[in-house]
């Protein structure tokens, strides 16, 4: 009831609703009526202690995953690409079951080599058009190269290849304290 304490905004979910969708608990929702029985969800992590020292172990909550081997190596991947992967299964040992993600990641690498050429071949503008009308563009497989570069980045970051922080990308760099203005100025004794 909009305008008195404690009662303005949406109404409550029946705690009917919640035991269907798996989301009841008794200390939110209050005790179920007669005859219902709430779902139960059980996660890789439910029923896990909140408290260290009752956790359980990782070989508790769940069976190691095999890790990728070449014969996991997908048909539509190239010879390249899959000589490719196998490096990559070496180098990165990764489980099984992000063998999707390392399959993406070595297609946009095969799309990052085929643009890579396409534009050392081609050059960095390429001509739009014939004749008289034909005018100096940047060459496509710029974006293309662009594209395929995200893609990677964005599958290493999502396995746990590199780190968000580009800056702690730098293999034991430390970030510069100064920065690069800041060191021009104090060159040219400013302020």
């Amino acid at each position: 009831m909009a305008g008195r304490k404690g009662r303005s905004g949406r109404k409550r979910i029946p705690a009917e609703v919640h035991a269907a969708r798996g989301t009841y608990r008794a200390d939110r929702h209050g005790p179920l009526p007669d005859g219902v029985t709430p779902v139960v969800i059980r996660g890789a992590f439910s029923g896990v202690s909140r408290r260290p020292s009752e956790a359980p172990s990782v070989a508790d909550v769940a069976p190691p995953m095999p890790y990728l081997t070449a014969e996991d190596c997908p048909a539509i991947l190239t010879p390249e690409g899959a000589t490719f992967w196998e490096k990559l299964i070496t180098a990165r040992p990764t489980e099984k079951v992000y063998e999707q993600a390392v399959a993406t990641y070595v297609q946009a690498w095969e799309t990052w080599q085929r643009a890579v050429r396409l534009i050392q071949s081609v050059g960095d503008v390429v001509r739009q058009g014939e004749g008289k009308t034909a005018r100096p563009i940047q060459n496509p497989n710029h974006a293309i190269r662009r594209d395929a570069e995200k893609t990677m980045l964005d599958v290493g970051r999502f396995l746990g290849w590199q780190s968000k922080d580009a800056a702690s990308d730098r293999r034991g760099e430390e970030a510069p304290t100064v920065t690069r203005l800041e060191a021009f100025l104090a060159s040219r004794g400013g302020r």
